[in-house]
């Protein structure tokens, strides 16, 4: 299960992140961390995240969001929904997202170099 408490980020959020695979030019003449803090701040900088344009970024899943289970809740009241699992309230809810102010798509996500976030 991905956990909510870790950083997801929107794609603009994450432009302003360093990226994990940049690599400091050799015959940088700077020490080891005045190399990575000089890098991450130059404006327009390409050290930064590119979000959905690379290969290892994912989307947090719309059923991991708090927003989801508030409306799954809201659905299993209005629909009698008594399993604890709430299929049916859930199923509502993916088919009719516009009803509960959810997105059609994600928009947030994570950098995937490392693997998912699990709980």
């Amino acid at each position: 299960m991905i956990s909510s408490g870790n950083p997801m980020y929107s794609e603009i959020e994450a432009s302003t992140k360093w990226c994990p695979h940049v690599r400091i030019p050799q015959g940088f003449k700077g020490g080891d961390n005045s190399a990575i803090a000089s890098a991450n701040l130059d404006e327009g900088s390409s050290n930064r995240c590119i979000a959905s344009d690379c290969m290892m970024w994912r989307w947090q899943p719309l059923m991991a969001d708090k927003a989801f289970e508030e409306a799954v809740k809201k659905a299993a009241i209005e629909l009698n929904d008594k399993h604890p699992q709430r299929f049916k309230s859930g199923k509502h809810v993916l088919a009719n997202r516009e009803k509960y102010g959810l997105p059609e798509n994600p928009t947030h996500g994570y950098c995937g170099l490392a693997g998912g976030f699990l709980t």
